[in-house]
């Protein structure tokens, strides 16, 4: 290793050609940053650091996934930071999901479903520089997500034979399934993944489990052209595929290879692994440099028909063999990280490697290490498309016109057209940083370890150590370190193309090791390796996913708090007060004589005298309750269990004949919590009015509410952990009527049904929350009308002095006219603030309510003790408990 790695870096001194053309490496790029030390690198006017490789995990080979096949490796991957967290010891922990390709060709290419695998992550980055094992990252299988098509049929890896499939066109089929070699990875806020698929350039929206839900089909200039009318489609047959036949499109096997969304959410980006058949003169590899970015806004559409976005850039050219040729190959970008929606991370790397079959001993070749086919390149750059040339829309884009000229070292883009800008940032070839952990750059086979041994040349053999051919997998997560917010983790994973001595594959096993002659393989374990690098600038993504998913549940649960505030008193009066006017009501509607019309006030339903009182004039009362409410947890709230407590006093007289006016104030306070950990605490005020009035067939009410609440702790469940808390205040008002009658009587039992209508409107002033990714809530509105219908059975018994009433009702309340309501919130990042849209859903139910209790008459005090069970929609459930009292001074 030792011979190796002096000659390697000896080489490295002359590597890059800086000519006209694309930037080209004709000896290995290998980075000699000392282990510790710190990398500068400025872009865009701010410096980007590489603070090294802190952490390196290896998972089995031959594990098998959840449908049975072998699991490979990372053709990409995400971690859901969503479920990203710091632990107390220094540790870190969330959710990563990987993407593996069409799985091993065990006869050619295979009936393969594509599938996203699921893994539990947990990661101590290792900040020493002492040498270390590979056990910083540890990788625990968890399930397999089958992606699926509209109908829930399984996807295929076969070579596509036709381009629609139902109401899809411009896809890749074969034998009536979608056709998909998976390259890149990306998650929505929603949980919903995006999939770029190499054979047809085209991006799959596919729902958690993995049912389709849309595709973005390629524009014009990606599908591809033939010149013999033979072929059509995305078929990646030879024929098909031989240079003067295809002319333009996508280039075979080098299709939509990377994806991911912007951290604002709003834009999905999308990249080709090389240049379009078009774009590559004379179809030779070295001209392949000048690649496609793609740029959808995804915020009306999850499957925009067209770009908004669309750029040149350019990839990096080598000289395979390193020894300072010419360059006869481009080193092609296998993965692509949004840092914004103009610049990016991507990762372009050579062929050379484990798993590739190249490892040949060239005795000629003492600075590369006598390998035939050394590592060259494989780096993570920096892409800015920020004066580029948008081609969106252009015939670049609608049709086949070329956007190069020249060939070779005088390759560029045609005049008018600027491609991104790059720049070298990680490099994977540091021999230093690798060696710590036990990894090297070796690419020689036991073949040409035995013959450099007969020229008395000591080389080390490939390994499982050895780093593998192919690196295609990026995903960043936040360091979480408050004195350094800018600086994230980068993982990189390998894609070992299903290498391992035992594997499976659609039921048939296989071992992918070789010891043929300079064409070795050895086992390639599945490898992440973790930097650490400071991103200035960045835009945390999880904040913003944290505050798209939780900020539509925050202002919904503080306008309903304020709703229920607001309708509280409202409820407890409209059970007192339904009472005491229906008892003044006649013994029966239906037998009230209409003709004679007689002031029948005292002639009270059998067994039911009156509760209002015999003195008439002033009556002070008392009404209190005690609620639990709990709702099921929805597609982005947390279940949540609330409880109040209010209690109000007031007082009441005749003003006029069968009419009486009230007025009351009331307190309340209480608390929701959520089973995220978020939790409102408010208390409120309120002043109430209403009038009765008692005719000689119905009775009815009409009360008016205003109430001010203060919500003196808002916390929500926020981003990795954390509880950004804030407080507000908020108002509400609400009106309602009531009528009823008795219309019947059964066995002594009156039957009184009751009808009402009520608006209520809540107001939440807008606040900002403090602590990590705080919010800020403008105010928010929401008007509710309910329509409601209740019957009550009841019937009085005398006691001393009075009598007791044991009643029932049961009733049905239906909210109406409401909508989805938009809004804009604006969260606070490391990055800048950064606005998300939120929608509140429609807050309108349905409810079925039950009511038992008890009314007591001694004398002028009217006592009312009840429980209330009331059922709505979307797992709604409440219990309460009222008590009201009254009487003459």
């Amino acid at each position: 290793m030792r011979t190796l790695t002096r000659s390697l870096l000896l080489a490295a001194a002359a590597s890059i050609s800086l000519s006209a053309g694309p930037i080209t490496y004709t000896t290995p790029n290998l980075d000699t940053t000392a282990v510790g030390a710190v990398k500068t690198v400025s872009f865009n006017g701010a410096n980007y650091l590489n603070k090294g490789l802190v952490g390196v995990g290896t998972f089995s080979s031959s594990a098998i996934d959840g449908l049975g096949d072998t699991l490979g490796s990372f053709s990409s991957f995400k971690v859901d930071v969503s479920s990203w967290r710091k632990n107390a010891d220094g540790s870190y922990a969330g959710t990563l999901y990987t993407l593996p390709d069409r799985g091993y060709n065990v006869s050619g290419l295979i009936d393969y479903a594509a599938r996203i695998q699921k893994f539990d992550l947990a990661f101590t980055p290792d900040y020493t520089t002492n040498n270390v094992l590979q056990n910083q990252v540890t990788l625990t299988f968890k399930s397999t997500i089958k992606v699926t098509d509209f109908d829930g049929a399984a996807t295929t890896a076969v070579n596509p034979t036709a381009t629609t499939l139902g109401s899809l066109s411009n896809v890749p089929v074969a034998n009536g399934k979608l056709t998909i070699d998976g390259e890149g990875l990306a998650i929505r806020a929603d949980g919903s993944f995006y999939i770029s698929d190499e054979y047809g350039a085209s991006i799959l929206n596919v729902s958690k489990s993995g049912k389709l839900l849309g595709v973005i089909t390629p524009v014009q200039a990606l599908i591809p052209q033939f010149s013999n009318s033979a072929y059509t489609g995305f078929t990646t047959d030879s024929a098909a595929v031989a240079t003067g036949v295809q002319t333009g499109g996508r280039r075979d096997n080098q299709g939509m290879e990377a994806v991911d969304i912007t951290p604002d959410g709003k834009y999905l980006v999308a990249m080709l692994q090389s240049a379009t058949r078009q774009d590559t003169p004379s179809n030779s590899d070295f001209n392949r440099a000048y690649t496609r970015l793609f740029v959808y806004d995804i915020t009306k559409s999850g499957t925009p028909s067209s770009p908004i976005g669309h750029y040149l850039v350019e990839l990096p050219t080598l000289s395979s063999k390193g020894v300072g040729a010419a360059a006869n190959k481009t080193a092609a970008q296998s993965e692509i990280v949004a840092l914004s929606s103009n610049t990016f991370m991507v990762l372009t790397r050579d062929g050379n490697g484990n798993g590739s079959g190249n490892a040949a001993y060239a005795s000629g070749s003492s600075a590369v290490g006598y390998a035939d086919n050394p590592m060259v390149f494989k780096s993570v750059a920096l892409v800015s498309t920020a004066n580029a040339t948008n081609l969106a829309g252009t015939v670049y884009e609608t049709g086949y016109t070329t956007t190069v000229t020249g060939t070779g070292p005088t390759l560029a883009p045609v005049a008018g057209i600027v491609a991104a800008t790059t720049t070298d940032f990680v490099n994977l070839l540091n021999v230093n940083q690798l060696a710590r952990f036990g990894l090297n750059l070796n690419t020689v086979g036991a073949s040409g370890v035995a013959t450099a041994a007969l020229a008395s040349r000591t080389i080390t053999a490939a390994s499982t150590n050895s780093l593998s051919e192919k690196w295609e997998a990026l995903s960043v997560v936040s360091c979480l370190d408050t004195a350094n917010p800018n600086d994230y983790f980068l993982l990189v994973g390998n894609d070992n193309d299903f290498i391992t001595p035992t594997g499976t594959m659609i039921g048939t096993t296989y071992n992918a090791l070789s010891s043929v002659t300079s064409k070795e393989v050895v086992e390639s374990p599945n490898r992440i390796l973790v930097y650490r690098v400071t991103l200035p600038g960045y835009v945390d993504p999880g904040l913003v996913v944290s505050a798209r998913n939780r900020a539509p549940a925050v202002a919904s649960k503080s306008l309903r708090s304020a709703q229920l505030m607001g309708t509280n008193f409202g409820s407890i009066l409209k059970g007192r007060l339904t009472g005491s006017m229906r008892l003044a009501a006649p013994k029966v509607a239906a037998d009230f004589d209409w003709q004679t019309a007689e002031q029948t006030s005292e002639l009270c339903a059998s067994g039911m005298p009156q509760t209002h009182g015999n003195k008439g004039g002033l009556r002070w009362w008392f009404d209190g309750s005690i609620r639990n409410i709990s709702e099921d947890a929805g597609v982005l709230t947390p279940a949540l269990d609330s409880r109040s407590n209010a209690g109000a006093v007031g007082l009441e007289w005749e003003v006029g004949t069968g009419f009486v006016f009230g007025l009351g104030i009331g307190m309340q306070d209480g608390k929701s919590e959520g089973s995220d950990g978020s939790n409102i605490g408010y208390t409120g005020r309120s002043v109430t009015s209403y009038l009765i009035g008692r005719g000689d067939v119905f009775f009815g009410s009409f009360t008016v509410t205003a109430g001010t609440q203060d919500f003196d702790t808002i916390q929500s469940a926020g981003a990795y952990g954390s509880t950004p808390s804030g407080a507000t205040e908020g108002q509400s008002l609400s009106a309602e009527f009531v009528l009823g009658a008795t219309v019947a009587e059964v066995g002594g039992w009156a039957v009184i049904p009751t009808v009402g209508l009520s608006r209520t409107s809540a107001r939440v002033d807008g606040y900002t929350e403090a602590g990590i990714g705080g919010v800020t809530y403008p105010t928010q509105r929401l008007s509710t009308n309910t329509a409601s219908a209740a019957v009550e059975l009841a019937k009085a018994f005398e006691i001393t002095n009075g009598t007791y009433t044991p009643f029932v009702r049961v009733g049905y309340d239906h909210d109406f006219g409401g909508k989805d309501q938009t809004s804009n919130v604006s969260v606070s990042t490391n990055g800048g603030t950064v606005g998300v849209a939120m929608t509140l859903p429609n807050a309108d139910r349905d409810y079925a309510v039950g009511t038992l209790g008890m009314r007591w008459k001694l004398g002028e005090l009217n006592a009312e003790a009840s429980y209330e069970y009331r059922s709505g929609d979307n797992g709604y459930s409440e219990n309460r408990f009222n008590l009201s009292l009254s009487s003459s001074f």
